[in-house]
């Protein structure tokens, strides 16, 4: 496979690579060029704003990829490994809304932060607008697990964003509209 560039800071082998298929042996690629596109619009509008509204902050590590996605791109086997739903964005299936998802860990920043830098218009598109106004849906998300904790911040982006800000715990959605997460 070819490692395109969806935008500035994401590749296609970055964005498509997933832990569970690694594991069970699925392969995870774009199957159409649509899709391919409408993964580099996400990235393009949501993911590069981010990296460099932090690394303007000082926020790196020897990593390039400090702005590493858990879940991004799944195929449909991988979704269904993961326990994904049949509708999830990150399979980029409903390609008339140009639906596509990234779920994202920053190095060194907590994900109650990344949420609240993003809610509260701190972290603005190339126009100036605050990011908030693309954003389809926005999930801080936190599983407790025999493991531990695992917190990641879910940004989802279609063509009419619904605007969806929200905080999930253990799996149970809860809209916030006038709040940050504490």
């Amino acid at each position: 496979m070819s490692n395109r560039k969806l935008s500035k800071y994401m590749d296609e082998k970055t964005f498509t690579y997933s832990d569970t298929a690694k594991l069970k042996k699925l392969v995870n690629s774009f199957r159409t060029t649509v899709q391919f596109n409408i993964a580099a619009k996400l990235c393009q509008k949501i993911y590069d704003p981010l990296v460099e509204y932090y690394a303007k902050l000082g926020l790196k590590t020897n990593n390039a990829h400090y702005a590493r996605p858990s879940s991004g791109f799944r195929g449909h086997d991988l979704n269904e490994a993961v326990g994904g739903s049949e509708t999830s964005d990150h399979c980029i299936l409903n390609v008339s809304v140009e639906g596509a998802a990234i779920d994202l860990n920053f190095t060194n920043l907590d994900p109650k932060q990344l949420f609240n830098d993003v809610f509260t218009g701190k972290i603005k598109q190339p126009n100036g607008q605050p990011l908030t106004q693309i954003i389809d849906q926005m999930i801080y998300e936190e599983r407790h697990t025999k493991q531990g904790v695992q917190r990641w911040v879910h940004f989802g982006r279609r063509n009419n964003p619904r605007r969806q800000f929200m905080y999930s715990l253990d799996g149970i959605h809860f809209h916030t509209t006038n709040t940050t997460i504490k």
